[in-house]
């Protein structure tokens, strides 16, 4: 590792962090991070290379002390490589991962192009980085950060107590909507909390909480966190005004989770933002008290999770105690009062035949879902799920998460599994199956034929933007202008390559 003196220039007060990412997205990692930061006195700037007309430039005139990049399994690999491009720039800026990934597969931390990983929550172990290495001190000790040293790892544990979010600044957004494609988007996500209180196999909330144990053994409180509604209907007035906004897509892992919040945030929101918003929910918490709650305060569309269409399947394998019962009443109430919904579902799940596929589908198409989001099953490090696929066999051990695909919509690593592949092509046909019933057997058949392929997928491409536009109440002439933008990025990069 290069000295510290590389990374601190004499003249400076404060430290440059870099993000860096792959995706043409607003996350909110970065955006959080970045604004304790500033808060802090340090200067912060997000670079998307697929962005950038010359990103080895921008990144030149910027001259970052540190270079932090937040990843999720499947899309590490281009962030590393990424990483390693900017290393061969500025070999002694201090790299740094963070997200899910990192959290649940630390070994990462070996690739060369790494010198720190972060496991967990993120905003306390940079701020206490950048200051550190802004005075020289020493940064091996610090919580949740892996770091190397002298040609070992130092592997410190975890802070045993959550972000108290209610202290936090609002997410800076200037660092994505600096590009135009992104602040352009009249849909604009908010996140009013984090947690999550229930123990699905797939999600890796209970090996968060797991992670975040005392050392006797005892469950850390407070895992679930949320901002005063005042403040969160603040934020959404803010982006509005200084940016514009189209539909606020409030994307908490459950909206309705608590009554009390709720009820302030639908007697606010009508009154100072007015916009018509999107929100997650589960089908077992929907009322017709809370559903017409909704309704009257401007939501337009609620999405929530399925997952199997085989109940037993959902509940005693993916553990995520939703009867098929819940489903039936809570579409029904949505559809009773005029509130869309889109379900979430998951296609090659370990273990999963072709029929509990079509189940899935023909249980969308009986509550007339008026969307659908279908993914391919993607592992997670260490959750349980990931574990009964390694169990069974499904998955080789040790694991290659390189090969993990970037977009949970297009293959599985599971190549293990006899059916995969027809699993995957029933993935990519799944909305259509939903809105056209009479279609399934003919999806059953024409699934297993895998030299159409590219068909499907060209299929799915074209209902996922049409779904998009819908989902997100976008503007055709928007639409359209957002895919010319991207089919130019891409073709640039690729002439680039050339």
């Amino acid at each position: 590792m290069a000295s510290l003196k590389v990374w601190i220039k004499e003249y400076d007060s404060y430290m440059k962090i870099a993000f860096v990412q792959t995706e043409i997205n607003e996350y909110f990692g970065p955006m959080v991070i970045s604004s304790v930061l500033k808060r802090a006195g340090h200067e912060v700037d997000l670079f998307i290379p697929k962005l950038e007309d010359d990103f080895d430039n921008v990144l030149k005139i910027f001259k970052p002390d540190i270079v932090a990049c937040s990843s999720m399994t499947g899309i590490h690999v281009e962030d590393l490589k990424i990483l390693k491009q900017v290393k061969s720039i500025f070999p002694g800026a201090l790299s740094i991962l963070g997200g899910i990934h990192p959290t649940f597969q630390p070994d990462i931390v070996e690739a060369p192009e790494l010198d720190i990983i972060c496991r967990g929550e993120g905003e306390r172990a940079i701020v206490e980085l950048a200051e550190k290495v802004d005075k020289g001190e020493d940064y091996s000790t610090i919580k949740n950060l892996w770091v190397k040293k002298n040609g070992e790892v130092i592997k410190n544990e975890i802070e045993k107590s959550y972000q108290d979010v209610t202290t936090l600044p609002f997410p800076d957004r200037e660092i994505y909507y600096k590009y135009k494609t992104l602040r352009n988007n009249p849909a604009k996500r908010f996140m009013a909390g984090r947690g999550c209180p229930f123990d699905c196999t797939f999600c890796f909330n209970h090996k968060y909480i797991e992670l975040y144990k005392q050392n006797d053994g005892k469950q850390t409180k407070g895992y679930i966190r949320i901002i005063e509604p005042e403040k969160f209907v603040e934020e959404i007035l803010e982006v509005k005004e200084k940016y514009g906004l189209g539909t606020p897509l409030l994307v908490d892992d459950i909206f309705i989770l608590k009554k009390d919040w709720l009820d302030k945030f639908v007697e606010i929101y009508p009154k100072k933002v007015g916009l018509k918003y999107n929100c997650y929910v589960r089908a077992d918490l929907l009322t017709e008290d809370l559903v017409v709650k909704l309704k009257e305060s401007g939501c337009r569309e609620v999405d929530f999770g399925v997952e199997s269409g085989n109940e037993e399947f959902r509940q005693k394998i993916l553990k995520k105690k939703l009867s098929d019962k819940s489903i039936f009443e809570g579409s029904r109430l949505l559809k009773k009062h005029g509130v869309m919904f889109q379900t979430t579902n998951m296609i090659g799940l370990p273990g999963e035949t072709v029929d509990d596929a079509i189940s899935t589908i023909e249980l969308n198409a009986k509550i007339k879902a008026d969307f659908t989001s279908a993914n391919v099953f993607q592992p997670i490090p260490g959750t349980e799920l990931t574990e009964k696929a390694i169990k069974e066999k499904l998955l080789d051990v040790p694991i290659e998460w390189d090969r993990s695909p970037p977009s949970a919509f297009s293959s599985s690593i599971l190549t293990n599994m006899e059916n995969i592949k027809q699993l995957e092509n029933i993935q990519k046909l799944f909305y259509l199956g939903v809105k056209f019933p009479s279609l399934i057997p003919l999806i059953r058949f024409i699934s297993q034929f895998n030299i159409l392929t590219p068909i499907f997928f060209l299929i799915f491409l074209f209902l996922h933007g049409y779904k998009a536009k819908y989902v997100y109440n976008l503007d055709l002439k928007f639409v359209f202008r957002r895919g010319l933008e991207l089919l130019t990025i891409f073709k640039k990069k690729a002439d680039a390559t050339n």
